[in-house]
């Protein structure tokens, strides 16, 4: 079989003048291959030709269905694990030389069939614009101090375009920790970027049950009444987990409408889940207003009642309309009998 480095020779001692035929001598070829590489300028891997043909039949033919349903079912499983279920199933069927062809088998469908991968774009960095930084747990390190464990936390910032690097140490990943430690890079730096970059107070939202500052994480009542009532319904974490997303939506889409849904959920007796909120925050024209109150309508037979006077009226008082400047007060018993224009003049 010829290689490239065979071609690459005779291609050498042609350069230095040697004839042909020597030349295919001392490379172990014959005239007429050495003539064809000759003339040709690729080297051999770049003459051959793709296979599009198979060498074997597929031995997993027949139970590449079942092993596709389960791929789909649970895309995660490995292709080791896979094999070693065919194994199982069929014995003696799928010996371990098959291994490396099935597991290609799994990475080709994968690629073609498999869920969508998470897509990383290369981002070009410039001077001075940009400083990244994040926290680093460090107690799975085993660190001692007087064969005392030290558990410890590193906060990194970087500047992304040269690398610049600066570490502080700390014992939470807090707000606190947080401006320090940038407080310290820049110094160190010397000089700010113009933006700066760090991890969401969503994506670890652990920090917020020791946050200093977390009083200041409930912008009115409501907040904080929603927040309770997560705190009675889940675990600790489980609920600043959740009161932070909910947090997080009401800055991006609205407070207002975020304190609507959640006075929906209460009264429709409903639990308070993000999801929810974010639906009624979606839909948030449609949840009624706090002032609407429903009145009944009224029973029109209740002003008859009014129509009809007793026999008898109270004994009530009444300033006079040509009472004398004294201010005298007419106080009479008026009988249902009376005529009413006597009634409204007459005065003792």
């Amino acid at each position: 079989m010829i290689k490239d480095g065979h071609v690459k020779e005779l291609r050498r001692l042609l350069s230095l003048g040697r004839s042909l035929a020597a030349s295919a001598r001392m490379t172990e070829m014959t005239e007429k291959r050495a003539r064809n590489y000759r003339d040709d300028q690729r080297l051999p891997f770049q003459r051959r030709r793709p296979r599009d043909y198979r060498t074997r039949l597929d031995p997993f033919v027949d139970v590449w269905a079942n092993v596709q349903r389960k791929l789909e079912d649970e895309p995660a499983l490995k292709a080791k694990t896979l094999f070693e279920w065919l194994q199982q199933t069929g014995p003696g069927r799928f010996p371990d030389s098959m291994r490396r062809t099935f597991e290609r088998r799994v990475s080709t469908w994968r690629s073609l069939h498999g869920p969508n991968k998470t897509v990383y774009f290369s981002q070009i960095y410039h001077p001075g614009r940009l400083a990244a930084s994040d926290f680093t747990v460090c107690n799975d390190l085993g660190v001692t101090i007087a064969r005392v464990r030290f558990d410890h936390t590193l906060f990194h910032c970087v500047l992304t375009y040269s690398n610049v690097e600066s570490v502080s140490l700390c014992f939470s990943e807090s707000f606190e920790a947080l401006s320090q430690g940038i407080q310290k890079a820049l110094w160190e730096f010397g000089g700010v970027p113009q933006r700066h970059r760090s991890d969401s107070l969503v994506r670890k939202p652990g920090a917020f049950a020791n946050y200093q500052y977390r009083e200041e994480m409930f912008p009115t009542s409501q907040f904080r009444m929603a927040y309770d009532m997560l705190r009675d319904a889940h675990s600790e974490d489980v609920a600043d987990k959740m009161y932070v997303r909910i947090l997080e939506l009401a800055a991006r889409e609205s407070e207002e409408a975020v304190i609507d849904s959640r006075r929906h959920l209460i009264a429709a007796g409903e639990a308070i889940t993000v999801d929810r909120i974010r639906s009624l925050v979606a839909s948030a024209g449609c949840l009624p207003a706090v002032t609407d109150i429903q009145i009944d309508a009224p029973v029109l037979s209740d002003f008859d009642s009014l129509l009809t006077m007793p026999d008898l009226l109270t004994t009530f008082d009444k300033e006079c309309p040509n009472h004398d400047q004294n201010h005298e007060t007419c106080v009479r018993t008026i009988s249902s009998e009376d005529p009413p224009h006597e009634v409204a003049g007459q005065c003792s």
